[in-house]
């Protein structure tokens, strides 16, 4: 079952979020977008299947964190991307929202400054929902963690809209009946 968890009128005294997270079914990504000769700049669209939709996530801004650690042996060290946060409260939406997609495989994307955006995950090792709803006497929260479960070659790849936009679209999308990422999120 796929659908976004935002905050609603309900939740006014929640933070305001520069950006909710947006997250992709890996298995609506057709490609992911090439990059430069330094390994981390898009070239091109991440091209969707047709009919693709993405979701938002809200997660409190003070506690949002993107991070990427260097793992493994000398020879053999690569990038394990992670996304965490927490929604405050235990509300229905969010706790079917984590039931629904406990083994679900997702590929984020994060407001960046300006224009730019991090994709962070990609289609053959996407992020994979961790965390816990806690409640206590003082508190009820929902902890989301997204991590990639294996080791990456690039922490994340920046992605810029108006970068993109001077380029072929399909350049990576082969012969798919694909649409652009662009299109779809309106970014």
């Amino acid at each position: 079952m796929r659908f976004s968890v935002s905050k609603t009128s309900k939740d006014r005294s929640l933070p305001v979020a520069k950006k909710d997270l947006v997250l992709v079914y890996a298995d609506d990504i057709v490609s992911l977008p090439e990059t430069n000769e330094r390994g981390v700049l898009a070239i091109n669209e991440i091209q969707l299947m047709n009919g693709a939709e993405f979701y938002s996530l809200y997660l409190t801004p003070s506690t949002q964190k993107l991070s990427s650690d260097i793992e493994g042996d000398i020879g053999v060290k690569g990038w394990k991307p992670t996304v965490n946060g927490s929604f405050p409260g235990t509300r229905l939406q969010i706790s079917e929202w984590m039931h629904n997609n406990i083994n679900s495989a997702f590929i984020a994307i994060q407001k960046n400054c300006g224009d730019n955006y991090k994709i962070i995950g990609t289609k053959s090792n996407p992020l994979f929902l961790t965390g816990k709803i806690s409640e206590d006497k003082d508190s009820s929260l929902c902890e989301v963690n997204l991590i990639a479960a294996k080791k990456s070659k690039r922490p994340f790849i920046f992605y810029n809209p108006e970068d993109i936009g001077a380029q072929d679209p399909g350049s990576n999308a082969g012969n798919c009946d694909c649409v652009p990422l662009i299109d779809i999120i309106g970014i």
